[in-house]
């Protein structure tokens, strides 16, 4: 007989008639129906409420011979897609690292027009699908992931309420906050001509100039409330501690003294002793100031 022929089946019987209406029912999305027809389907059961059974829950096998609930399943990673609209630190890294690039955008952890533009531009230089959505694909290209361990990420923030006037100097950018060469650089470096002005980028008063190891001819300046900038390679400086500065005065000029590799100013902020990425407190890049990457 040919396979599928009823007679292959058995004979018919009230059980396997039930059980093939049964089958029928579930086929058709009907299983709701099931009990106002009477039928006692084995191994499946339906709430009162006529809603679909939850199917039961997943059981393994121990190594002592017991029945236990097997683990559930992990959900599946959500992909990161930053675009309009999003917040939080993950577009901070993102708005940091465009403005290390050159993009004149705020640093605020809010995606906004400007950091759509920013990104519309980076995925042109990179040849990738012009969307302006920030996705892995593209953070992992601007090294998102590689500018430093979460907490510094975290950390290099600058509280609320800590801003800056104005960038301390002209030139081009050179090194960003962050770990470098093994070691955590606590500022960033902006490098033009020996001799170009410094300036206070902040009023405040001065707390010491002079010479440190490592700083070179450095001034730092009190900001209150536990702010702190710092200006250091100096070749020479131009304010006295215990002078009380604008923002904007000369403070003194760009050299490279102490433990520098050519002529740049080394700019940072502090609050209560801890340095920050000046990045977060300073205001959107001038012209003025040129990306060096």
């Amino acid at each position: 007989m040919r396979p599928g022929n009823p007679d292959e089946r058995g004979p018919l019987t009230p059980r396997t008639a039930t059980l093939r209406i049964a089958v029928l029912i579930a086929a058709l999305g009907l299983t709701a129906a099931v009990p106002a027809m009477g039928l006692d389907i084995p191994g499946t059961t339906t709430s009162t409420s006529g809603q679909a059974p939850s199917a039961p829950a997943p059981t393994t096998t121990s190594g002592t011979g017991d029945t236990v609930a097997a683990p559930a399943p992990t959900a599946a990673a959500t992909p990161v897609r930053l675009r309009l609209g999003s917040r939080g630190p993950m577009v901070r890294d993102l708005q940091r690292e465009l403005r290390r690039r050159g993009a004149r955008i705020a640093v605020d952890g809010a995606y906004g027009p400007g950091t759509r533009r920013a990104v519309l531009r980076q995925q042109k230089r990179l040849h990738m699908a012009v969307t302006g959505v920030a996705d892995q694909r593209l953070l992992a290209r601007l090294g998102i992931q590689t500018l430093g361990i979460a907490s510094l990420k975290v950390t290099a923030t600058v509280p609320p309420g800590v801003r800056m006037d104005r960038w301390p100097t002209t030139g081009r950018f050179e090194s960003p906050f962050g770990m470098r060469w093994g070691r955590m650089h606590e500022g960033i470096d902006i490098s033009n001509a020996q001799g170009t002005p410094e300036r206070a980028a902040l009023a405040g008063t001065v707390s010491f100039a002079g010479r440190q190891s490592g700083y070179g001819d450095i001034v730092k300046i009190d900001h209150g409330n536990g702010v702190e900038t710092r200006y250091a390679h100096m070749s020479a400086i131009r304010v006295a501690e215990g002078q009380v500065v604008a923002s904007g005065d000369v403070v003194g000029l760009m050299g490279a003294t102490g433990s520098a590799t050519g002529v740049h100013l080394h700019f940072e902020v502090r609050v209560d002793g801890i340095a920050y990425d000046p990045l977060t407190a300073l205001p959107p890049r001038p012209g003025t100031v040129l990306p060096g990457l």
